[in-house]
């Protein structure tokens, strides 16, 4: 007992010793301060650095070990981390609503230079200057000396050049990130990599982010990165990737996740991809893969998330994709998917049923009905199903469907009524989309929905005649889109309550009718009310609108004085098609960031304002079709973003102010219709070189034709006609580049603003009594669709119109070197020579209307002449007018109408005498050609300009047919009538 008391007081005695021992090395740890040559290096560092918002306030002191964003060792005090990341992260939305928001972050960013007294920090494992703008300056060498560094995050921080080849020292790193920011020009700076083989010096990386980083010069990329065997997320999105390697045997089989979107990778999608087994992210999308989705996608087992879409894959789906038991969400949209829906929705696997949350299909040629059961899908938050070829009914099933947020059904072609069944267990749902189908609500006046949406699509959808009254419930909208939705009705006080939130109204194409209201509690940013019958005056709307689309209504009275100064952040104003009067506002000149002004088609008169030397971001203005008279302003020539002017159907006159050519942007210059006089001056082919359509047709222009307009090589359009032109053609104008090559589509800038050329078609005479009949109108056959057919083929017309001058002299030769001329017109000038000489070998060439029709009856006169047997090469020729001069040969064999050659005595074959005797040849069964009058000529005889084959046309549908009273029943008197083809502007 004695003994047990002793050892035991014995260890009571060791355990105290011990415990003191370790309480005094706590307390001395806890009380250790920084290292003092640490801090020094830590001041330093500071000093070099530009802090607006004072981040680094707590940098004072002894102790280092306290300040803000510093890590110490426990143990040896020693820093070992350095945060200093932004605690305000770039906010993308943010910076693409707001046009300031990108200078008010960079006022929360560290900036200036990286000291690199930082290398005393020897012991540092963890380096952070992410979200931070260092304006360009070059990732220092010296950092490629932290030989501890694990962690080192440097994205979205401003530096600029290449990165240099010292980060591959860095041999115990585990985490590398050098993303770029690329969604503000005022914070993007090019970072780039011409050689990646260091990259394969850092074997313990598991993470690598190098978003943004243009890689373009690397041929062995994925060489070097597959010599990283403890890989687990690669990161190598929007880095101008061309090439991937077609097979590969693959090290980094830790790899868990991997993004390569937004790059110009074109090759089939390679195999390889799917050995990667551990793989649960997979994003390819936005490149241009080709061919099938591989078969061995069924490998990658663990796979959450793929996206495949914006690539050119087509084909169908593969059918064990819904042996993908963990597949969360899957995107295929835009490409050219092919198949029945049903193989995809109604086949799925139970596990794949249940796993599914996110299902993108959108924008490929899916056809077939919805499956009738969808309620399997029970997990189902986002269904995108739009812009295929689906047809049928909705289900009523999709509204069991309890987790759905989004469901968009837009742009297929749908069919039916859409009850509130469709709805009743829908309560998640904030974003709903049926456009463009054929749908039809029809749900109780008393229905409460379940849902709060935030997005509401329904154009094109049947809601009228009245509002519906369930979106008296919605007060959470923050877009809305119902045009074209058959509303008849007036806008009812309640809508002012769901729209009070919302920065995006569109309720176009229908019929609401009333007074504007001034909408006092409404902040829509974007408000789309044109083509409805709103009347009344024009109200001042909020001042945070940026975008107003009235255009296409019946608003009248005069536009306020005051719109400038009430409404300053416009963006884009739209007021044209209504009946306002009154002169235009000088307060237009107060909106700095306006860049579309269009207020054509009404009945504006007065001078045109002067104001406008401070309209810097003005792009657009269109005034055409009032009553404007005087001279151009000259402070119009101040504006050095202006693309496009039109001001044809005014009474403006004078001289083109020289101020003009300043606009050395300018793209369309349209100025027909008005009065102006004096010489064509020749700055307009020597400062204008962007201009594409140039139009001052109906003027009062003198003088020959300058040369130096053959120096626009860009131009599409030129139209002269109706002046008092003399001179002769120049021969230089075979030499327009566009009209030989073709331009670059242009790209489409503002879509709702398109771009207007008045248009005139020449066609045989329509007399009232003809069209007095509705069956014009409505047979697809008749002249008159015909003429609407012509217009909407035309995707990218070049056109010369030289037409009602006083021109003379011979005619231009080899013609046929403007391979894109589409038409071209010299009616009624004085032009001769050998026709056979202007046209050439034209085989290929795009030309579809010619007029050369002489109408001078002098006897003296000189004609055209030469055979007629090359212009039958012309296959693409649709109109043609030779009359009056003195052509032989054969004729186009294609065209009926025999008054496209009278006067032309010596032409002959069918419809025509034949050639081998003088005699009227076989019609071959063809109608009598007085019964095809407004049948055959449809003449295309004012201007157009195309934008290739994304260009976009429309005839308005408000036809002007101008009537001849000299042609009775019967006449073959030709007409003209006027119309309109738009296209985007660029």
């Amino acid at each position: 007992m004695e003994t047990t008391t002793i050892v035991f007081t014995v260890f009571l005695v060791l355990v105290s010793f011990i415990s003191r021992i370790e309480f005094t090395s706590c307390k001395r740890v806890a009380n250790l301060s920084c290292i003092e040559s640490e801090r020094q290096a830590l001041i330093a560092f500071k000093e070099s650095l530009v802090d607006p918002s004072n981040r680094l306030s707590s940098w004072v002191g002894e102790d280092c070990c306290a300040w803000e964003g510093v890590g110490c060792s426990k143990r040896s005090g020693h820093v070992v981390k350095l945060n200093l990341r932004n605690p305000n992260p770039f906010d993308t939305v943010s910076a693409l609503s707001n046009d300031n928001y990108a200078q008010e972050y960079v006022k929360t960013c560290l900036g200036g230079e990286l000291n690199p007294s930082l290398l005393e920090l020897k012991h540092l494992t963890r380096l952070d200057l992410s979200m931070n703008m260092f304006s360009g300056i070059p990732i220092p060498n010296s950092i490629g000396s932290f030989s501890n560094l694990k962690y080192l995050n440097l994205s979205f921080a401003g530096f600029g050049g290449e990165v240099a080849y010292h980060l591959g020292n860095l041999s115990s790193l585990q985490y590398l990130d050098l993303s770029v920011l690329l969604y503000s020009d005022l914070l993007y700076y090019e970072l780039s990599i011409d050689d990646l083989q260091w990259i394969s010096m850092l074997p313990e990386l598991q993470v690598l982010r190098l978003s943004g980083v243009n890689l373009e010069k690397p041929s062995r990329w994925l060489q070097a990165i597959n010599m990283l065997p403890s890989l687990i997320e690669l990161r190598l999105d929007n880095c101008q990737l061309y090439h991937i390697l077609p097979s590969l045997q693959v090290n980094f089989t830790s790899l868990v996740t991997l993004d390569l979107h937004e790059n110009f990778l074109n090759s089939t999608i390679p195999p390889w991809l799917f050995n990667i087994t551990n793989l649960e992210y997979l994003d390819l999308s936005h490149n241009s893969f080709l061919g099938f989705i591989p078969e061995e996608i069924e490998h990658t087992k663990f796979l959450e998330v793929l996206d495949l879409s914006r690539n050119s894959l087509r084909g169908k789906i593969p059918k064990n994709i819904s042996n993908l038991c963990n597949l969360h969400e899957f995107s295929v949209n835009e490409n050219r998917i092919s198949g029945d829906i049903f193989n995809i929705l109604g086949r799925s696997s139970r596990c794949a049923l249940q796993s599914l949350e996110h299902l993108s299909l959108s924008i490929n040629g899916l056809t077939g009905q919805i499956p009738h059961d969808l309620r399997q899908f029970q997990n189902l938050k986002y269904l995108d199903l739009s812009g295929n070829k689906l047809n049928g009914s909705v289900p009523e099933s999709i509204g069991q469907l309890q987790s759905l947020e989004v469901l968009k059904l837009s742009n297929n072609s749908l069919k039916g009524t859409i009850s509130e069944h469709h709805f009743s267990n829908l309560s998640s749902l904030f974003e709903l989309n049926m456009e463009s189908n054929t749908l039809a609500f029809n749900v109780s006046s008393s229905w409460i929905p379940p849902f709060q949406l935030a997005f509401i699509y329904l154009s094109s959808c049947e809601m009228g005649p009245q509002f519906p009254k369930w979106l008296q419930t919605q007060t959470q909208l923050s877009e809305i889109s119902m045009a074209n939705a058959g509303i008849t009705d007036v806008l009812p006080d309640w809508f002012n309550n769901i729209s009070s939130q919302s920065y995006y109204l569109k309720l176009s194409n229908n019929q609401i009718h009333g007074p504007l209201p001034s909408f006092p509690q409404i902040y829509e940013r974007h408000i789309f009310l044109d083509s409805n019958k709103f009347d009344g005056p024009l109200p001042v709307f909020h001042a945070d609108v940026i975008l107003l689309d009235l255009s296409d209504n019946l608003l009248s009275d005069y536009i306020p004085q005051s719109i400038g100064y009430m409404m300053p952040e416009m963006f884009i104003l739209r007021l044209s098609n209504n009946k306002f009067i009154g002169t235009l506002p000088e307060s237009l000149c107060q909106m700095e960031s306006l860049q579309v002004l269009d207020v054509s088609k009404n009945q504006l008169t007065g001078k045109f304002p002067r104001c406008w030397n401070n309209s810097e971001r003005l792009t657009v203005i269109d005034v055409s079709e009032n009553s404007f008279s005087g001279l151009i302003p000259w402070s119009l020539g101040s504006i050095p973003s202006l693309q496009s002017i039109h001001l044809h159907e005014n009474k403006f006159y004078g001289e083109l102010p020289e101020s003009l050519k300043n606009l050395t942007n300018l793209q369309t210059l349209d100025l027909g219709h008005n009065a102006f006089y004096g010489v064509i001056p020749s700055w307009l082919g020597e400062n204008l070189a962007s201009l594409r359509f140039l139009s001052l047709e109906s003027n009062h222009f003198v003088g020959e034709i300058p040369l130096q307009i053959c120096n626009l090589s860009a131009l599409q359009l030129l139209n002269l006609a109706q002046n008092n032109l003399n001179g002769t053609i120049p021969h230089c104008f075979r030499n327009f580049t566009s009209m030989i090559v073709g331009t670059e589509d242009l790209k489409q800038r503002y879509p709702i603003y398109q771009e207007n050329i008045l248009l005139s078609i020449k066609v045989k005479a329509f007399d009232l009594a003809w069209l007095e009949h509705e069956h014009v109108f409505r047979d697809p056959n008749s002249a008159f669709h015909s003429l609407i057919r012509k217009s909407k083929m035309i995707s990218s017309l070049r056109v010369l119109d030289l037409s009602r001058n006083a021109l003379q002299g011979e005619i231009v030769k080899n013609l046929s070197n403007l391979c894109n001329l589409h038409e071209f017109y010299s009616i009624e000038n004085r032009i001769h020579g050998d026709i056979s000489n202007t046209l050439g070998s034209s085989s290929t060439c795009a030309l579809q209307s010619l007029e050369l029709e002489s109408q001078h009856k002098s006897t003296d006169r000189k004609s055209l002449g030469g055979k007629m047997v090359k212009i039958g090469n012309l296959k693409l020729l649709e109109s043609l007018d030779l009359a009056g001069n003195e052509l032989a040969g054969n004729q186009l064999q294609t065209l009926d109408d025999p008054s496209v050659y009278l006067g032309n005595s010596k032409l002959c074959g069918y419809p025509l005498k034949s050639c081998s005797e003088d005699k009227p040849s076989s019609n071959g069964g063809h109608e009598d050609v007085n019964e095809n009058r407004g049948k055959d000529i449809l003449t295309i005889c004012g201007g157009n300009g195309g934008h290739g084959g994304n260009a976009y046309f429309q005839v308005v549908a408000d036809l002007l047919l101008v009537i001849s009273n000299s042609g009775g029943k019967g006449s073959l008197a030709e007409e003209e009538v006027f119309f309109w083809k738009r296209w985007q502007l660029s």
